[in-house]
């Protein structure tokens, strides 16, 4: 799965902001909010809420994805290999 993210910066706090998802991560460095971002859409989609889970959680791999400039929704489907859902 791709997710597009913004970087922004507050002070010493770092927030990295997913386009398509209501979902941000937030580090002492762009590094670590990128990775606090992918761990939080990780876990959301990785948990699993059933009556009888299953054996072992699915596997999902993450691809975060730098936008250098502000973009709307629109001009997302223009980008390459847009995973939006």
């Amino acid at each position: 799965m791709r997710v597009y993210y913004r970087l922004r910066q507050q002070d010493d706090i770092w927030t990295a902001e997913s386009v398509e998802l209501e979902a941000y991560g937030r580090g002492s460095s762009p590094e670590s909010a990128v990775d606090d971002l992918v761990q939080s859409l990780t876990d959301r989609f990785t948990h699993v809420e059933a009556m009888a889970p299953p054996s072992r959680p699915p596997d999902i791999q993450i691809e975060a994805v730098p936008l250098p400039e502000p973009v709307g929704r629109d001009a997302l489907e223009s980008l390459p290999d847009a995973d939006l859902l």
